[in-house]
């Protein structure tokens, strides 16, 4: 158990908060955690559904493979500054920061992580949508919307493969 303490010095307020750091790290040295999973032991998506995702006013595109029943499923959608929103704000990470997509579903804010070059830890329990963030990932890669995936690292409880970091 962590306990940290508080303080009124601020001298000793870092040190104690050294002292919790540490403890922190040796708790999760302890503790197994999931390996990167590659998208070539995924199970392939037999039916995808490509939505064309494009950010002209950064020159990327991604390719999404939404489920049969979503609304979005075939179109292409276009984000400029007047719908971009959180989109925008992926895409304006600085290179040496990184994105973190908790929840990340079929992949739709991965694959903007993705394309925008920045560092992005993906996780998802559910082999489903595992299945349908490859099939975008192997569809951005194919249409040259990206030229490497070493920036992505997927995470599922579903797959105990330790893979290499790159997807494909």
């Amino acid at each position: 158990t962590i306990n940290p303490t508080t303080t009124p010095s601020a001298s000793v307020q870092s040190t104690k908060y050294t002292s919790v750091h540490q403890q922190i790290k040796d708790h999760i040295n302890q503790i197994q955690f999931l390996e990167p999973i590659g998208c070539n032991n995924i199970p392939i998506d037999t039916a995808p559904h490509y939505t064309i995702e494009e950010f002209p006013v950064y020159n990327k595109t991604a390719v999404v493979d939404f489920p049969p029943w979503a609304p979005r499923t075939g179109q292409k959608r276009i984000f400029d500054e007047s719908n971009g929103g959180l989109y925008h704000h992926i895409l304006d990470i600085d290179p040496d920061e990184i994105f973190i997509d908790v929840g990340a579903n079929i992949g739709q804010m991965t694959m903007v992580g993705l394309v925008s070059g920045v560092t992005t830890f993906a996780f998802d329990p559910l082999e489903y949508d595992m299945k349908k963030i490859c099939s975008g990932v192997n569809e951005t890669v194919q249409r040259g919307h990206t030229q490497t995936t070493e920036n992505l690292y997927l995470f599922s409880e579903d797959f105990h493969y330790a893979g290499p970091p790159d997807v494909l």
